[in-house]
């Protein structure tokens, strides 16, 4: 057994089969054997800090060519790792030592730990801040008698999944609830964009202070609004497949579609903005957009990760 790290640069594969490998940027390639993408997509992304154990076959005698089979990958950003039978296992090729489905005992998380449910309670607590700041706004809007179309069905979303996170968390299941309490987080940073661009589009609304130094230069800056896309479009583009081809149970995938949705519209205004040089509305929107896909990421990756959701 070897290891190698880095970064993910892409995704290897086609439309029909799915994907295949992991491409990292220093061009090593990570089979991925094609029963096991569904648990792959909800542990990895593009950019994502990866560690590989397992054999590399080489292509040529020089070893200048080859790829990685896995025994485990382990995502050094979110701490979660995925075990792969060890190559030449008597088992098929690309089945996972305990089965992958959701009723199985196969975890992406850790056993829980001391620091683990810390973690949750700390994410659970940003959520409640980012929760009580939009309903502060909210408040504000109501006082100015002005409204924002669509953001009642957000902001219901954002409360929903904040309290199945504490749910989540009373029962036990503290990975869950920080799945949940992130997805929560991620729709209240959704709403609280949308409000602010109403409001700095009102001219006759008062400014409470003038914007910061350096907003007009991030506005500027094309090239993050063609990253955020770029990002958004690969997390929208995971979620519908996992939907299509995942097992999530009728509830959640309900759940995931309607989040996803709103990411998917807010992912067409960014690029419609984008594409009509509206560069500060792009950023916005982007930045919308891909807090929408992460939430619907987020409510994906809880049922994937923890086995206490089983039936």
């Amino acid at each position: 057994m070897h290891t190698v790290s880095g970064r993910i640069a892409k995704f290897l594969g086609d439309s029909h089969a799915g994907f295949q490998a992991l491409i990292l940027e220093n061009g090593q390639a990570i089979h991925v054997p094609p029963d096991c993408a569904g648990s792959v997509l909800t542990l990895v992304r593009v950019g994502s800090h990866i560690g590989v154990e397992g054999v590399f076959h080489p292509v040529s005698d020089d070893s200048t060519g080859g790829f990685w089979e896995p025994a485990v990958i382990v995502n050094f950003d979110c701490h979660r790792s995925l075990r792969f039978p060890t190559p030449n296992h008597k088992e098929a090729p690309g089945v996972l030592a305990e089965c992958t489905t959701p009723h199985s005992s196969a975890s992406l998380a850790p056993n829980r730990t001391p620091c683990e449910r810390s973690e949750a309670v700390t994410v659970i607590g940003q959520s409640f801040d980012c929760l009580h700041r939009v309903q502060a706004i909210v408040a504000y809007l109501h006082i100015m008698k002005r409204d924002v179309p669509g953001i009642g069905q957000l902001l219901d979303e954002a409360k929903h999944t904040y309290e199945q996170s504490l749910e989540r968390f009373q029962n036990g299941n503290v990975a869950a609830a920080r799945e949940f309490a992130a997805a929560s987080a991620g729709l209240s940073r959704v709403v609280e964009i949308l409000i602010s661009r109403t409001l700095r589009s009102d001219s006759g609304l008062p400014s409470l202070v003038p914007p910061p130094p350096d907003l007009y230069s991030r506005s500027g800056d094309c090239s993050q609004v063609e990253a955020d896309l770029e990002e958004a479009e690969f997390l929208l583009a995971r979620i519908h497949w996992l939907l299509e081809h995942g097992t999530l149970p009728l509830e959640e995938r309900t759940q995931v579609r309607r989040i996803a949705s709103w990411g998917d519209a807010l992912f067409k205004q960014a690029r419609q903005s984008y594409q009509q040089v509206s560069v500060p509305d792009a950023v916005e929107l982007a930045q919308a957009a891909l807090a929408g896909a992460h939430s619907a990421e987020h409510v994906c990756r809880k049922w994937y990760v923890t086995p206490e959701l089983r039936a």
